[in-house]
Order: C-alpha cells, then sequence, then structure tokens
C-alpha cells in the first residue's frame, strides 16, 4: 500500500522538461470540483470508487523534478492504492475515481494541497507554491469494496477452520507416528527419544541445540544438523518460538526429543517463509547438547567477548549502520538495537498488552528483497501484542506506535529471527527491514 510521505519527500531530482513542454499542448477536461485531467488511452467496465483497491503505475511530476517513477521498480512494478469511503475532491483519489481497468491518464493536482493531504507535510522547498503536480498513471487492475469485504470474510473463515482443525491435525498426527507422546498444559506434545542425567538449564542459561524443522508432511523447513554447530540461546528470554523455550526448560543436557508445536506455540497466524502458513502446527526433532548457566555465561564474555554470537553482533551492526548511511534517513534506536523511523505521524491511540493489533507490512532483505507482505491482500495481519506470537522486534515496535502511524524499522537478528533464520528466504543473524502500518487495534481482556 502506498504511504505518499515515505516515497516523496525526499525526490530524484529528474529532469523532465520536455514533459511539462507536452503538457501544456493538452486539453485537459475539468471535473466538477475543477480537477483537470485527460485520458489518453481508455479501458471498459466500471470505474474506481471509494474503498476500492487499486494496482497501478504512476509518475509523478512537478517542477522539472521527478518524484517517483514506479515504471522503474522492477520489484514492485505496480503499486496499490486504497481509496477511502470518502475521498478529497480535486485531488490524487478523485482521479483515480475518473478511471477504469486498462486506463491511462494524466491528472493535474495542486502539490501544497497533495503534500498537506497525503504527506502531512509541507511542500518541497524546490517546489513553488501554487505549482501542479502532473501524475501520469496506468491502473492495471482493481478490486471493488464489495469484493475486498468478500475476500476478507473468506480468509478469515479459512482461518477459522485451521484453528479449529488443527487440535485434530495435531491429534492425528500424533497417533500416526506410534509413538508415546505427553501433552503440557500449554498443547506442546513431546516424547523423549534418548534420555540422560545430565542438568536441566533455568531462565537465563544459555542452551545449545542441534535441531531439525519439519511440517506435518515430512518437508524440512529448517535444520542445522549438517554443520555441526549447535544453535545457541538464552532460555526464556524470548529469542525463539515459545515452543523451544518450553521444552528446553524440561530436557537434561545430552537427551533429544520430538516436540510437535501447536501454531501458538510456533509462528502463529503470521508464519514464517513460504513453507510455514499461518495456523501451522510444526514438528521438531532436537538435542539439547551444551548448557552455559547464566553466571558463566556472564563470566565467559568477561573473559572472550569475541564469541560466534558476538561476531555476527558486530557484523550486523556494521550492515545495519552501513545501510543507514547509504539511504540518507534518520532512524532513532531504542536501547534494545531496533531502529526506527516514523513515516507518517498521527495523534491515534497506543496499544497495550494484550490488545489485537492489525498492520500492514512488507517485509525485506538489507539488499532490498521482499521475503513477506500482505499489502496486495488489503487484509491487515492481526495478532497479539505482548504474546510472543511475532518476532520481539514487532512486540516493541507496536506498542510504541500510535494507530494509523507508519514506520520503517531496522531490526538485528536477535529481535528477528535469530540463529535459525526462516523459511529458507531468511539467511540466519539476518537484520531485516519492515515497513510497517498500524491500521487499528482491539482492545484485549484485561
Amino acid at each position: 500500500m502506498i504511504h505518499f510521505k515515505a516515497i516523496l519527500v525526499t525526490p530524484l531530482l529528474l529532469c523532465c522538461a520536455i514533459l511539462q513542454a507536452q503538457d501544456s499542448k493538452i486539453k485537459f477536461s475539468k471535473s466538477p470540483s475543477g480537477l483537470e485531467y485527460k485520458l489518453f488511452t481508455a479501458g471498459k467496465g466500471p470505474k474506481v470508487a471509494g474503498g476500492d483497491l487499486v494496482y497501478f503505475k504512476f509518475k509523478g511530476v512537478v517542477s522539472d523534478s521527478t518524484l517517483y517513477n514506479s515504471y522503474r521498480n522492477t520489484q514492485m512494478p505496480y503499486m496499490s492504492f486504497a481509496l477511502k469511503e470518502s475521498f478529497p475532491k480535486a485531488n490524487f483519489e478523485e482521479g483515480l475515481s475518473l478511471m477504469c481497468k486498462g486506463d491511462s491518464a494524466l491528472f493535474l493536482v495542486n502539490v501544497d494541497s497533495f503534500f498537506k493531504i497525503y504527506a502531512g507535510a509541507q511542500s518541497p522547498s524546490f517546489v513553488k507554491p501554487g505549482d501542479k503536480l502532473h501524475f501520469y498513471v496506468k491502473v492495471d487492475s482493481f478490486v471493488t469494496k464489495n469484493e475486498l469485504a468478500m475476500r476478507k470474510l473468506k480468509e478469515e473463515q479459512e482461518m477459522k477452520d485451521r484453528i479449529t482443525n488443527e487440535s485434530t491435525m495435531i491429534e492425528e498426527f500424533v497417533k500416526s507416528t506410534g509413538l508415546k507422546f505427553n501433552r503440557t498444559n500449554t498443547g506442546l506434545y513431546y516424547v523423549i527419544t534418548k534420555e540422560s542425567t545430565g542438568e536441566k538449564a533455568s531462565q537465563g542459561d544459555k542452551v545449545g541445540a542441534i535441531y531439525t524443522g519439519k511440517l506435518f508432511s515430512g518437508k524440512v523447513f529448517d535444520s542445522n544438523k549438517s554443520s555441526g554447530n549447535a544453535f545457541e540461546f538464552t532460555l526464556g528470554a524470548h529469542q525463539v518460538i515459545a515452543g523451544w523455550d518450553e521444552i528446553f526448560g524440561i530436557l537434561k543436557v545430552g537427551e533429544t526429543a520430538t516436540i510437535v508445536l501447536p501454531s501458538s506455540l510456533a509462528y502463529g497466524a503470521r508464519g514464517a517463509g513460504a513453507d510455514i502458513k499461518p495456523y501451522t502446527p510444526l514438528v521438531f526433532d532436537v538435542e539439547f547438547i551444551k548448557l552455559t548457566p547464566a553466571t558463566s555465561a556472564t563470566e565467559s564474555a568477561t573473559v572472550a567477548p569475541q564469541s560466534e554470537t558476538d561476531i555476527h553482533s558486530e557484523d550486523e551492526l556494521a550492515k545495519i549502520n552501513k545501510y543507514i548511511i547509504a539511504s540518507g534517513l534518520k532512524f532513532s534506536k531504542t536501547p534494545t538495537g531496533l531502529y526506527y523511523r516514523i513515516t507518517q505521524s498521527t495523534q491515534g491511540a497506543k496499544a497495550n498488552v494484550g490488545d489485537v493489533v492489525a498492520a500492514f507490512y512488507t517485509g525485506k532483505l538489507l539488499d532490498g528483497k521482499v521475503f513477506d507482505s500482505n499489502k496486495s491482500s488489503g487484509n491487515p495481519f492481526e495478532f497479539t501484542l505482548g504474546a510472543h506470537q511475532v518476532i520481539a522486534g514487532w512486540d516493541e515496535i507496536f506498542a510504541m506506535l500510535k494507530v494509523g502511524e507508519a514506520a520503517t524499522i531496522l531490526l538485528p537478528s536477535n529481535l528477528a529471527y535469530g540463529a535459525t533464520g526462516a523459511g529458507g528466504v531468511i539467511p540466519p543473524y539476518a537484520p531485516l527491514i519492515f515497513d510497517v502500518e498500524f491500521v487499528k487495534y482491539t482492545p484485549g481482556q484485561r
């Protein structure tokens, strides 16, 4: 979904004097509100209306400068924008409402009005007051408000079905293995496949593990067995999915186990990567191979600060700093190491722990590769704030944002997917970028 503040406030100063000269020869039509427009190619069918989600390409030009050109964006050739039910007249959304699927058009918008409404800011300094923004737009397609509502109902029903069927799926899978599983109060199933007399870990201890993660179909989505290097995390610090914190609080050093996790103890409503869909139960074969007590871990860090984790942390920090410098943008940093930049401010309310948050997002690697996004669906992703249903960086940023605000965040891997990565698309120790929008929240039960 387009956030004009994020893409227009920092312009690319490309000369477009020829285009402007050509525009002066165009005979424009004028809407009742005074919007000047010209349809170049006429599509067929109904026009875009308030509440519709539109997919289009566009170029915005003002004062001989191109502010944005989506035609050059090869990763996301079509932008998406949801028109308000009651949208501003003589502006960008009215221009879209004059178009059908397949239409190409040019419309002129007062630059001061546009930046005030869509970017919440004053026009760039190089723009003269009263100048016209020239929007060259081609509509690829659009989804009507009613179709969006039906799509949302269908997806909600599918999610309800998955949640309802999940417990049955787990029970049938457990039965099919022929193994005798124990079940905890949280719904975690486990069977110890090799016992030992080793020590148990306590909260704050560092755990080292070998693992293989699988879907019920048997497909392996992640494993560190072939590397021979243990994955390390701090028990109870929410550096891993909830099911891992639970099982490694049960096992002793040297023991192995097979565990079956309901989605509430894994990746929940969000899923992870291409393989782990929303509300997917998972199977892990795990081996507890190493334990470093919390006090020893502290002493060890003092004596030898260049542990594998420290080396990765330093490397990540260097990558994040390099990215920020190259972007030319100003980010704030929290004590946990989360970097954020508010791209759209509001006076909305903040959510509290236990509230259900709804958000639009696009997740990217530092090289710009998009690994996940829900923007084109038009349906926000929902999760319970502070319930560890999402990565730690999400719980942190959505406790800071207000409803209606948008932000770009940079997460070190300890606030994202850590040493395991996710879904084959997020490498181990990968810092991530998310463009997020806080759409709404529903108060939770207090």
